[in-house]
């Protein structure tokens, strides 16, 4: 499939407003909230999102599919640590953290300067 750079800055900007869009609905989300006490993450939600993004969909479908599940797995890449019992605290603490937001900015990064690529898988 030829990438153009039009398919590039779609995958990107998907990707971004998936991570903004996020962010948002977990704000506003009371600190009680089942969202916060259950153990799905949409790390896991993005994860099966590339898998059927690979496998079935191909095209602008496929770019902007795959696009949103990188984003939900970048979005809780902080995650990994913490179920290994690296980070302490609350999950809501821990997600809106420096080191958080930092691992999140510094894969949006490396998203940007990979776009062709990742777009093209």
């Amino acid at each position: 499939m030829s990438i153009t750079l039009e398919a590039q800055d779609l995958f990107f900007i998907a990707f971004l407003i998936t991570i903004l869009i996020t962010r948002i609905f977990l704000y506003f989300v009371p600190a009680h909230s089942r969202i916060y006490t259950d153990k799905t993450h949409h790390l896991y939600v993005g994860s099966i999102l590339l898998v059927i993004s690979l496998i079935f969909l191909e095209g602008v479908t496929g770019v902007i599919t795959s696009a949103i599940a990188i984003g939900f797995i970048v979005d809780e890449i902080w995650l990994i640590p913490y179920l290994f019992g690296f980070l302490h605290g609350g999950r809501r603490k821990i997600y809106w953290s420096i080191s958080s937001l930092s691992v999140v900015l510094l894969g949006a990064i490396a998203v940007f300067f990979w776009r062709y690529y990742l777009a093209s898988i």
